[in-house]
């Protein structure tokens, strides 16, 4: 059997293309989401001045339980519920958040045997989703450019500073999520319009 012959027919991959980039403008491309991440990212490099590694660390791990809650409520704030989108391409979302969840056990391991990995594996895990949210919204490359960006960053910034792996490690992926957010924000606007 030829390999071609398993491939959808062109009008259904034309079809299904345009249903994940109307998904993109409705949800506005999740830009939502970016900004909780965001924020979440911001209050660790925050807390980093003023709290204990291990006690951050804690704060760290727990926290990502928060990341869904509060993704769903700028949500409804801004009026972009994904959740409410029942679509083809939106089926992947609930599988790739559960393969990101995956990695719990890994932080849970960080925190209790090396502390000072965790914010690298927290950036690193908290990245797995976005290439494959981006491809249901017919965004694959800008959201797995910006999945690439934020473990090289953190990557980065573990390795050649440190010393703030608890402060600037955060603050900067922190950024990544908010340049992210703005251009999604932007491009799915664009993409209303047209």
């Amino acid at each position: 059997m030829r390999m071609e012959s398993l491939r959808p027919p062109d009008p259904l991959r034309r079809t299904f293309a345009v249903e994940r980039l109307a998904i993109y403008r409705r949800v506005r491309g999740l830009f939502v989401v970016l900004a909780a991440f965001a924020i979440y990212w911001l209050a660790l490099g925050v807390l980093g001045f003023f709290v204990s590694i291990r006690l951050w660390c804690a704060i760290a791990v727990a926290g990502t339980g928060l990341l869904v809650p509060l993704a769903a409520g700028l949500a409804r704030w801004f009026g972009r519920s994904a959740a409410r989108d029942r679509n083809a391409g939106g089926d992947v979302i609930v599988p790739a958040l559960v393969a990101m969840m995956l990695c719990w056990p890994l932080a849970l391991a960080t925190l209790t045997h090396a502390p000072l990995l965790l914010p690298l594996v927290l950036a690193t895990a908290l990245s797995l989703h976005w290439p494959v949210l981006g491809w249901s919204m017919a965004r694959p490359v800008l959201f797995s450019a910006h999945a690439v960006a934020v473990v090289l960053i953190a990557f980065a910034t573990w390795l050649l500073v440190p010393q703030g792996s608890f402060t600037l490690l955060p603050l900067v992926v922190a950024l990544a999520h908010v340049i992210t957010a703005g251009l999604v924000f932007a491009d799915s606007a664009r993409r209303v319009q047209s």
